[in-house]
């Protein structure tokens, strides 16, 4: 016998289809379009301290994609990877509550790490205030919140309907 748990469909499309999709995305920029990465974490300009309004944006030396970065990004491709086959493959496969909780909580602890380390970024580029986000880091940012807050909503047990054995 083994533990089952119901889930609002809120989850499941979210950890069965969403995740796995963004991961494999992912992946596939870590190894097939790194530079892609690095333009969504550092933008090629930032903003004129020399002018109140920013303007005219200057390049930003720090949003070049050297060779040796390659270790960290296929690193996180690595994770991508992994985690695409956690939310695609594991949770579609078992019910059981500890295995859901150990997976959600873990990636759950990473998108709440993310979103403060793109707050730290932002806030050193002069980008906090949304006003002056790009598309990619309103993407980025409304992705990983959304993720992070249903994650967080699973883990409190929301939506969650109680556990059941199974033979």
């Amino acid at each position: 016998m083994s533990l089952t748990h119901k889930v609002h469909p809120i989850y499941e499309a979210t950890f069965l289809y969403l995740d796995p999709l963004l991961s494999f995305a992912g992946f596939a920029m870590s190894f097939a379009a790194p530079e892609m990465l690095i333009e969504g974490w550092t933008p090629k300009t930032i903003p004129n301290p020399a002018t109140s309004s920013g303007l005219p944006a200057l390049p930003n030396p720090r949003a070049v994609h050297h060779p040796q970065y390659n270790v960290l990004i296929h690193e996180l491709g690595g994770f991508f990877i992994v985690t695409m086959l956690a939310f695609g493959v594991l949770l579609r496969h078992t019910r059981d509550p500890f295995v859901w909780k150990l997976i959600v909580g873990s990636v759950g602890l990473i998108d709440f790490i993310v979103l403060g380390s793109t707050a730290v970024q932002y806030r050193d580029q002069g980008c906090l205030h949304p006003s002056t986000w790009r598309w990619e880091d309103w993407f980025s940012v409304s992705i990983t919140a959304y993720v992070g807050i249903v994650r967080l909503a699973y883990m409190l047990g929301l939506g969650v309907g109680k556990k059941e054995k199974t033979n």
